[in-house]
């Protein structure tokens, strides 16, 4: 009711309404996916080439593909919720590389 229903959008792993909204409450996984990309060069592809390393390279590009919603440098706030699992292995490498893939501003 504050924001509006059309503003607001939600994105999981197996649903998205709304995609692109003004706000989005996504789980925490695919904020990170969504960061990773958006971080990440497709230039790597190019060195893994260089390289010579055993990578499924189609597989690689595909996870690399953005779209309109990978741009992050829009975004005003981004709350985490369970950062207290940041410390705990093997779930808390999820909430670090949402914190060191964050847009810098």
């Amino acid at each position: 009711k504050i924001f509006g229903v059309d503003r607001v959008g939600l994105s999981t792993g197996d649903i998205s309404i709304r995609r692109g909204a003004d706000i989005t409450i996504m789980t925490t996984e695919v904020y990170r996916n969504m960061a990773w990309r958006a971080r990440t060069s497709p230039s790597l592809v190019e060195l893994i080439e260089e390289e010579g390393m055993q990578v499924d390279v189609d597989k690689l590009e595909k996870s690399l593909q953005r779209d309109e919603y990978d741009d992050l440098s829009s975004n005003s706030i981004v709350v985490l919720d369970e950062f207290h699992y940041m410390g705990q292995k093997g779930r808390g490498s999820t909430w670090e590389e949402c914190v060191i893939t964050n847009p810098p501003h």
